[in-house]
């Protein structure tokens, strides 16, 4: 079941095939019926993200969003992918499950993102804009996933997930290091600079924890790696181009950050309006932020943001709850690379969320993983 779900997951993103967004939701939904039984066999888990999801409930009845927002209806999207990921509620067999579907939902983006960098050679390239995107000058090559800007963070997710099993030696490290390197290829090429930047800084800073109790050879491992790199720039340095591009067109628009910018100080007007019930669980001010009223499609630009300006200050304050025990947690796992790949792929989401606003998107695959990286984290905190 877990690995239908995951490659029903996966044809949300590819080029090739893309089902309607019900297999989505509904793969989801009965993998969250399977479950629901053994939760009662289990503890309530975080009490932090029922308070969580509380507020984002209390944000909707205080505020009566329009209707085009959908507001209702992206809640029980929401609802449904937290009861069946995260850890509302704690059992041994639900906690398998999430596991099993976290590396079948990873492994089948390491494929796709290997896969791509190797597309850009043979000029293969599934990159589409869709009504939900937003397209730009730069960054047109996504290679078998269907957007650059979906390309960027998996391939980012991806090139954590084959680093840890080369730290951890669980598969082939000549393999596992030569499938990052594709998939940080992949990232780059994707042109994302703020999922290129999570990439590299989570990678360093896992390779650090992995090493935690020998801080002398991690940084033996970090050097070799630069140096690597560095020797090897020749080779790799046309692959910047894209992400070159688009950083000068940024610049000559206004600043690095111009394309978000905008977004950011939307995001900060309507927290000082709202500061305590936020203006609605997935809902923008419409005179600040361009608004799709045929489907309610909104930018938030940022997920930090997002989550202050949507639900206000509690809200806010039960997500960061959420965020720092469960990093707490993956640091403190026994296994060395369960605990770097979880902090790791942590570190990323948190770079990550400044620059992209899915956290509350139950469409996403991406605030998918993120939350079931949430509940694996509890689960495996629970099996020591």
């Amino acid at each position: 079941m877990t690995m239908v779900a995951a490659l029903i997951l996966g044809s949300t993103i590819t080029g090739f095939v893309e089902l309607p967004q019900v297999y989505y939701y509904g793969s989801v939904f009965i993998m969250g019926a399977l479950l629901f039984p053994y939760n009662f066999d289990g503890i309530i888990g975080l009490k932090s993200l029922w308070a969580f999801v509380l507020f984002c409930a209390i944000s909707i009845f205080l505020n009566q969003p329009p209707a085009y927002f959908k507001a209702w209806s992206r809640f029980a999207g929401f609802i449904i992918i937290i009861v069946t990921l995260a850890p509302l509620f704690i059992s041994s067999k639900a906690n398998s499950y999430r596991i099993t579907f976290l590396n079948s939902t990873l492994w089948l983006c390491v494929i796709l993102s290997s896969a791509s960098f190797f597309c850009y050679f043979l000029n293969i390239n599934f990159y589409s804009v869709h009504p939900d995107m937003i397209d730009i000058g730069y960054g047109h090559f996504s290679g078998l996933l269907r957007h650059s800007m979906l390309l960027g963070p998996i391939a980012g997710i991806s090139a954590i997930y084959a680093f840890a099993s080369f730290l951890g030696k669980e598969h082939n490290p000549i393999s596992m290091l030569f499938i990052t390197g594709c998939c940080l290829g992949s990232c780059l090429l994707s042109a994302s600079r703020g999922a290129l930047t999570a990439c590299v800084i989570s990678l360093l800073s896992m390779t650090f924890i992995f090493f935690r109790n020998k801080k002398s050879r991690g940084f033996i491992y970090i050097i070799i790696i630069v140096a690597f790199i560095g020797a090897t720039y020749p080779l790799w340095n046309s692959l910047t181009e894209f992400v070159l591009a688009k950083q000068e067109q940024n610049v000559q628009s206004g600043g690095t950050f111009s394309s978000r910018e905008s977004l950011w100080m939307a995001r900060i007007a309507e927290i000082k309006s709202h500061p305590l019930t936020g203006v609605g669980f997935c809902c923008v001010d419409p005179r600040l932020t361009p608004v799709n009223t045929q489907t309610g499609v909104i930018e938030p630009g940022s997920s930090w943001l997002a989550i202050f300006s949507m639900t206000g200050i509690l809200g806010f304050l039960s997500f960061i709850i959420v965020f720092y025990k469960t990093f707490h947690h993956a640091y403190s796992l026994s296994s060395q690379t369960e605990s770097a790949m979880f902090c790791g792929c942590l570190i990323f989401f948190a770079i990550h969320f400044i620059t992209e606003g899915y956290i509350l998107a139950s469409g996403s695959i991406l605030g998918l993983v993120f939350w079931l990286l949430v509940g694996c984290v509890w689960g495996k905190k629970g099996e020591q």
